[in-house]
């Protein structure tokens, strides 16, 4: 490795800022604990799981099968992950030990089980049952139990574990219209005993937890994304962040607080709350996106597009690479419990209350449309050594001309589909229909209000949320089932009538990213009439795509 030193300027932060990985394909969603940094890749054709280790400078290849292992959580020893080897419509949790070597299935059901968090002996994931409905279930590696924690009518999301505490957004109290209310509860392994954390009448997602601290991002404040904390020691509510700009993918880490900031509106920063100062410290300041960060200890971690580029033919970036910044003025007496199993830890039971574990990044990347088409230079970075790190060679980045309105798109009226805003969580009279039937309903709002925020965005492209339904030619829909802004993903369904045609997930950035809509014959051969392409997964749960008619 060949770091170099940078100096933080918002908070006089001092610390070392590494290049981890120069494959030119991309590393993203990255989580560490104590020297061990994981990620999801893609250099193979499909999305592996890979793992740094800062202490020996060695790079290692997690996962081998041919489907796609994606969104992995690390704690100590044990790396979780999503697993697609079982088909889209059967996800699982698995978990790799590192000192054994040994990759271990750890769901069976034959419905979904994804977005899975880890903490010592205790793996957690959101599960779909066979109603369709949402859950968040334990799985004890000591005493390979399994045990349903939060239940299905509450449409429980986003689980994140510290210890024995696990907390997760939760929409019991959602009584419908766009803004909705999602609010944070927790519950303690040890006592059996559920909180609710928020009760802010909209919307608290996305949690983060270590220790005693509790973290989400807040819609309070005229709908701008904020980070809020919960303190439970003294029962203290306290609102972290308030400029104009939005804030995601909060992690903790003892004092430390760190989240994306989009407060420049052409890129993405990595920024860090000490909350026993009270000061706020930018960390990143390259003109490029970085992203989808976490934090362990003084070590924070991210996905960097300084060396990428967003295609010319509108797929989305390119070529994201992993980068970490050390602090020099961490305050190490505070042990993250996430880094060594914990009879293994040198604190006592007090001193691992307050320690970090593995969080659950959020909302993802809802400034895409924002930015500027690039392209790289030809000066290309060095090749990375055996290792897997590079020295800091910056690629130039110059910005390029919007590309001519020429290759994929066709030309189509706006006029010719139309988006009808549903639920976003259903009712729970589920018809059965279709692998990944999650049936939404016309919710009742303005018209004026739902045009205005629905509409087109061009010729062939829209903006959905989670639950609209996109009317087009022919009597055909197309209905955004489920939207997962972490790993970039949406599911989609496709229907005719009313009756189930086909349905997807697809994801980003991935090969995956189109899906070909054939017609639904009374008889005699399918037509393919409808080609979808997803653009980004963004923020609130929303996508933009492009449909050509084919």
């Amino acid at each position: 490795m060949m770091p170099f030193s940078v100096t933080a300027s918002a908070g006089a932060a001092i610390g070392t800022e590494a290049w981890i990985t120069t494959d030119g394909s991309n590393q993203l969603i990255p989580d560490i604990s104590g020297d061990r940094i994981v990620w999801q890749d893609d250099r193979n054709g499909n999305f592996d799981i890979y793992m740094y280790d800062l202490s020996t400078g060695k790079e290692t290849q997690v996962t081998t099968d041919e489907s796609d292992q994606m969104s992995p959580k690390i704690s100590g020893d044990r790396i979780v992950w999503t697993d697609y080897r079982g088909g889209v419509e059967n996800l699982d949790i698995y978990m790799y030990d590192i000192p054994a070597g040994r990759e271990t299935q750890i769901t069976t059901d034959t419905s979904v089980q994804w977005k899975p968090a880890i903490s010592g002996d205790h793996i957690v994931w959101v599960d779909f049952s066979e109603d369709h409905r949402t859950a968040i279930y334990m799985y004890d590696i000591s005493t390979g139990t399994e045990t349903q924690i939060a239940t299905d009518g509450m449409q429980p999301d986003n689980p994140a574990i510290s210890e024995d505490r696990i907390v997760w957004e939760d929409h019991r109290n959602w009584e419908g219209g766009i803004e909705g209310n999602a609010d944070i509860y927790m519950y303690d392994v040890s006592t059996g005993k559920e909180v609710q954390i928020t009760t802010d009448e909209l919307h608290q997602r996305e949690p983060a937890i270590s220790g005693n601290y509790i973290a989400w991002l807040d819609y309070r404040n005229e709908g701008e994304l904020d980070v809020y904390m919960y303190d439970l020691s003294t029962g203290e509510e306290i609102q972290i962040t308030g400029n104009d700009s939005e804030q995601f993918n909060v992690d903790i880490s003892g004092n430390y607080f760190v989240y994306d900031d989009v407060r420049d509106p052409m890129n993405r920063d990595v920024y860090l709350y000490d909350i026993s100062k009270g000061e706020e410290t930018r960390i990143t300041t390259h003109e490029a996106y970085q992203a989808d960060v976490a934090i362990s200890g003084n070590v924070i971690v991210w996905e960097d597009m300084r060396n990428g580029a967003m295609r010319v033919d509108g797929y989305p970036f390119e070529n994201s690479d992993i980068y970490t910044f050390t602090l020099d003025s961490a305050d190490l007496s505070l042990t993250d419990n996430k880094n060594t199993n914990p009879e293994e830890n040198n604190v006592d039971k007090e001193n691992s209350k307050k320690s970090i574990e593995d969080i659950i990044s959020a909302i993802f990347s809802n400034i895409l449309h924002k930015l500027p088409f690039y392209t790289v230079s030809s000066s290309e970075p060095a090749a990375a050594e055996e290792s897997g790190t590079g020295p800091f060679e910056e690629a130039e980045v110059v910005p390029d001309e919007e590309p001519a309105d020429e290759g994929f798109m066709k030309e189509v009226a706006v006029e010719e589909a139309e988006v009808v805003p549903g639920e976003e969580y259903p009712p729970e009279d589920l018809p059965e229909q279709g692998a990944i039937a999650n049936p939404v309903h016309e919710a009742e709002l303005p018209a004026e209000e739902v045009h205005e925020e629905y509409a087109a965005r061009g010729p062939g492209e829209y903006l959905m949320r989670q639950g609209d339904i996109l009317k087009l030619p022919g009597d055909y829909e197309l209905l955004v089932k489920l939207i997962d802004e972490k790993s970039k993903m949406v599911w989609l369904e496709f229907e005719k009538n009313g009756d189930f045609v086909d349905d997807e997930i697809l994801s980003l950035p991935a090969e995956e990213t189109i899906w070909d809509l054939y017609s639904y014959p009374v008889d005699g051969d399918e037509e393919l009439i409808y080609r979808v392409r997803l653009k980004d997964v963004s923020g609130d749960k929303e996508i933009v795509f492009y449909i050509e008619f084919m």
